[in-house]
């Protein structure tokens, strides 16, 4: 995910990892869903690509 741009904390939140102290889990509540959401996607979209890549070649006319 950092290919992609995402930071290190919502990628560790997307693979369900605990972040922060005991202090930052007690006080920060936020869920991430967006950013996770965004970071998802983009995964998705990087997977995409991957496995179906858009052809690259232009084929040539024939002089004649």
């Amino acid at each position: 995910m950092a290919r992609l741009g995402t930071s290190d904390d919502i990628a560790e939140r997307c693979l369900g990892h605990v972040v922060g102290g005991v202090i930052m889990q007690t006080y920060n509540r936020h869920q991430y869903r967006d950013e996770k959401l965004a970071a998802f996607e983009a995964l998705a979209s990087l997977i995409e690509r991957i496995v179906h890549p858009k052809a690259n070649v232009v084929p040539l006319r024939a002089h004649g």
